[in-house]
Formats: structure tokens, C-alpha cells, sequence
């Protein structure tokens, strides 16, 4: 019985019935290193245009953020700015998400305003949905002074960090979620062999169920999410993947004469 390298196992699962008797008779923990590879080949890039698309986002901010922001200065929990008056801090024609820093008092909550954060002389009130507020005090918080060349260092680690924290979040939910895709085919794929007589155990299946998820993933991946050339359709790579999976359950069951 041929052993194939996992990279080139991505590419065989969308016709190799060879492939398939493989990963259901010799295949044991290779399953789990595969996922490993497959969701790295998936995910990738989804994750490039979020982060992509993320830092042209962090940009816009910053630009407006440098016209706007006022020298803060935050001293024994109140804040001061050059000037006793309200500010706005707004982000191009988003006319539902702006900032407003009043240190005058006027504005003492969400309610006066329709703006989605409000900086006052002592605290941070954050709109988080209609009629929920979280309210944070600055009276823990010592003494700075930020201004524009502050936020642009900001925004500028938030660039550079944000891929070490966002792209194992990312990786952890689609592992998670193909897993517990293959896991449920497998139990169905199980009932199917008994009702055909065969014999594979779970495991055997559970391979042969992550494997026959590649053609799906890498068509939705590749060909509708990358490329944008069509709507991704749920349904239909639903379909697709389930039946790979009684293809690949076939080929793996159908052991061809002199290789029994």
C-alpha cells in the first residue's frame, strides 16, 4: 500500500481512489497533521485580506485621528485640553461611529449625544448597543499626556502585533469547526459501512472524512473567497464535500483484487 506525502495529498483527494484506500487502511494520527496543513492552506489566505483590508482601516483612522485629536493630558484622573470645548473626532462619511471629547461638562452621558464614544473630565463611556453603556473611570490611570504622535505609534504596534493575535484565533475556530465536520460525517460514515458489510473503524473513517474535505475547502477558498469570481454558495459545497466523502468512503471500502 503506497504512503503519500501529506502536500501532495491536497491535490490527489479530488480523484485518487488509490489515495483513499491509503488513508482509510494505514493512516492513523496523519489525520490530525493534515487538518494542521489544510487549515494553514485555508486559511491563510482569508486571513491576508482581513489584514489587508484591517490595516487600510488603521490607516484612515490614523489620518483622521491625526487631523482631529487634540494634545490630551491626562493628570491625576481628569483630563485637560488646550482649549475648554467639546470635540469631534469623526471617520470620513461614518456618520454612526464618531468620538466626542467634551472636558467642559456638558455632555455628562450617551444620552445627549449620538456619538459611540464619549471622553468627559474623568471618565470613558462606550456605547456597546442600545441602552448599554460601559463606563470606565480614568482615575486609575497615570498621568500622560497623548497627542497625535502618540496615537500614530499606537496604531502603528497595532499593525505589527495584530497578525501574532488574530491569526491563531483564526486558525483555532476553522481547525475547531472542520474537525467537528469530519467527527459527524465520520458517525454517519460508520453506519454507512456497517450497512455495506465493511469494516473500518472510526479513526479510518474520521481520515477518510478529513481528506475528502480538501476539494470543497480549497474550491471555496481559492476560487470564491480569493478570487471573488462567485458567490459563495453554503449549500452547495455542503453537497460537494458530502459527496467526496461517500466517493472517498467508496474508493476506501472497494479494495481491488491482490491488494486485500
Amino acid at each position: 500500500m503506497k504512503k503519500y506525502y501529506l502536500p501532495e495529498v491536497l491535490w490527489l483527494s479530488f480523484y485518487s481512489k488509490d489515495l483513499y484506500r491509503s488513508v482509510g487502511r494505514i493512516w492513523r494520527a496523519r489525520g490530525l497533521a493534515y487538518l494542521v496543513l489544510l487549515v494553514v492552506l485555508i486559511t491563510l489566505p482569508v486571513f491576508l485580506q482581513f489584514h489587508r483590508t484591517f490595516n487600510e482601516r488603521l490607516e484612515t483612522i490614523q489620518s483622521e485621528f491625526s487631523r482631529q485629536l487634540p494634545q490630551i493630558t491626562l493628570l491625576k484622573g481628569e483630563i485637560r485640553t488646550p482649549e475648554s470645548k467639546p470635540y469631534e473626532i469623526r471617520f470620513g462619511g461614518d456618520t454612526a461611529n464618531w468620538i466626542l471629547i467634551d472636558p467642559t461638562g456638558k455632555t455628562a452621558s450617551l444620552s445627549q449625544t449620538t456619538a459611540t464614544i464619549l471622553v468627559t473630565q474623568k471618565e470613558v463611556l462606550l456605547r456597546m448597543s442600545p441602552g448599554k453603556t460601559r463606563v470606565f473611570s480614568l482615575s486609575n490611570i497615570e498621568d500622560q499626556t497623548i497627542d497625535r504622535d502618540h496615537m500614530v505609534e499606537w496604531i502603528n504596534l497595532i499593525k505589527k502585533w495584530s497578525p501574532v493575535f488574530f491569526y491563531p484565533i483564526l486558525f483555532v475556530m476553522e481547525f475547531g469547526v472542520r474537525l467537528l465536520q469530519a467527527a459527524l460525517l465520520a458517525l454517519a460514515g460508520r453506519f454507512m459501512v456497517r450497512q455495506m458489510g465493511k469494516s473500518l473503524d472510526f479513526l479510518s473513517v474520521l481520515n477518510i472524512a478529513l481528506v475528502s474535505l480538501s476539494p470543497a475547502l480549497m474550491i471555496q477558498t481559492f476560487l470564491v473567497d480569493t478570487l471573488g469570481g462567485v458567490n459563495s454558495n453554503g449549500l452547495l459545497m455542503f453537497f460537494l464535500s458530502l459527496g467526496y466523502f461517500v466517493f472517498a468512503l467508496n474508493a476506501a471500502t472497494n479494495v481491488p483484487n491482490g491488494e486485500a
